[in-house]
């Protein structure tokens, strides 16, 4: 991980990438293609000052391109950004796979199911979260007891953090930090992130424009594993589009949703 930025460092950063044309000319050394570039000009943004400043006040490490420990499947994938705000001790790059969890609003005890029994989830796999509902923090505890690392891909301020989460231990990561809008343009760049670090998908649950339906296009064009759990009805536009569309592996039959449904 960088070592924590000092101002000389930060004036450092600035001056090389003040502008993301800077930034650009350094991964066309990379040989990325047009269509990588133009993924990277959507989804980054002129990184202020401000911004380096508080992260210096708050003891946060922005990981830049050029660093040699930015997420290597990141670079694999062609989701690469200039900066990644983290507030971590941990490295990225030892996490041997990570597992993606879509916003997840009920079916618990399925879900609960279809981890450790479909995926085989042990400590070599660490877990990264999209959402912050009861569910979700009921599968942190189940993973907690796996003694796996949690990781937080935020497009909003670190203040969200949940308390649930462990510095020392636990992934915190931000494309745009200190900001309160969870805009549009950033849940994309977010859900880009992550589904460019990310080994498998799982979506319990989905909505037709949710971010699960972003990820899972891209870890099906990156050939990654993805899992759905429910196709039932009009609540499930998404899942059921992707499991038409064979993106995604289904992993619970058709008359175990409906008993979900019927018991509420």
């Amino acid at each position: 991980m960088s070592s924590i930025l000092n101002e000389n460092i930060c004036v450092k950063i600035m001056e090389k990438y003040d502008i993301i044309e800077h930034a650009i000319e350094d991964f066309k050394k990379y040989n990325l293609d047009e269509k990588i570039l133009d993924k990277l000009i959507t989804a980054s943004k002129v990184d202020d000052k401000i911004f380096i400043n508080r992260c210096m006040d708050e003891n946060i490490k922005i990981l830049c391109f050029k660093d040699s420990n930015y997420p290597k499947k990141l670079k694999e994938s062609g989701f690469i950004f200039p900066y990644i705000y983290l507030k971590s001790n941990k490295d990225i790059n030892e996490l041997n796979s990570i597992l993606s969890i879509s916003s997840n609003y009920d079916l618990i005890d399925n879900t609960k199911n279809i981890i450790e029994e479909v995926l085989d989830i042990d400590k070599e796999i660490s877990i990264s979260l999209v959402s912050e509902t009861e569910a979700d923090r009921y599968i942190q505890k189940l993973f907690k007891n796996k003694e796996n690392t949690m990781v937080l891909i935020s497009s909003r301020d670190f203040k969200y953090i949940p308390k649930y989460y462990n510095i020392e231990k636990d992934l915190l990561i931000t494309l745009s930090p200190f900001e309160d809008i969870r805009s549009k343009k950033n849940i994309l760049r977010s859900s880009s992130l992550l589904a460019g670090i990310s080994d498998f998908l799982y979506i319990p649950e989905s909505s037709k424009i949710s971010r699960a339906m972003i990820m899972s296009k891209i870890m099906n064009d990156l050939g990654k594993e993805i899992f759905a759990s429910t196709s039932y009805g009009k609540r499930y536009l998404g899942c059921n589009y992707i499991l038409k569309n064979n993106i995604a592996k289904l992993v619970m039959n058709k008359e175990d949703i409906n008993e979900e449904v019927k018991n509420g």
